[in-house]
């Protein structure tokens, strides 16, 4: 089941790429399609490991983030696609941390409310909003970038230093 809605997700409401998407699913696996070989397919990552970047990203802990951004793509995990979940954690994070009582069931899982619930607690939202402009800004870069994978890296670096740097109203 959480195949198949992953690959609902990532057709995007086209019941033409789904099937497509569907095909490459079947002719990759001989057993069944099973979540772990649509993640491989899609480039996607372990969420739980982005979520562990993003942390480390906002505690300014850039050996950390390094090794998590390797073991990504270790993995198989798409560079581009790991900024886009870094996008939308920090949307997350921020939402937490300036609405708490906001109900979030309806748009995220329970292991995602409670991941940026905990998230909200060690950051401002000027650290948080600054992290996602820097995000948005280098995903555009990425567009234009002669290697993606190097690119994400230098986003990651420029991120994770700027991530501890004082807000306007400290200064």
């Amino acid at each position: 089941t959480n195949s198949l809605n992953l690959l609902a997700r990532y057709s995007d409401g086209s019941v033409r790429d789904s099937l497509s998407l569907l095909d490459q699913a079947i002719s990759m696996s001989s057993s069944g399609i099973t979540e772990d070989t649509v993640k491989v397919m899609l480039g996607l990552s372990d969420k739980s490991v982005v979520w562990d970047l993003f942390d480390n990203i906002i505690k300014g802990d850039i050996l950390s983030v390094m090794k998590l951004y390797n073991d990504l793509l270790d993995s198989g995990s798409d560079p581009i696609l790991i900024i886009e979940e870094l996008l939308e954690i920090s949307h997350n994070v921020a939402r937490a941390k300036a609405v708490p009582s906001l109900n979030t069931t309806q748009v995220m899982s329970e292991y995602e409310s409670k991941r940026a619930t905990n998230s909200a607690e060690s950051v401002s939202i000027p650290a948080v909003a600054r992290c996602w402009q820097l995000l948005l800004k280098g995903y555009e870069e990425m567009q234009k970038a002669f290697s993606v994978k190097e690119a994400c890296e230098m986003i990651l670096i420029r991120v994770t230093y700027a991530a501890d740097l004082p807000d306007l109203k400290t200064l």
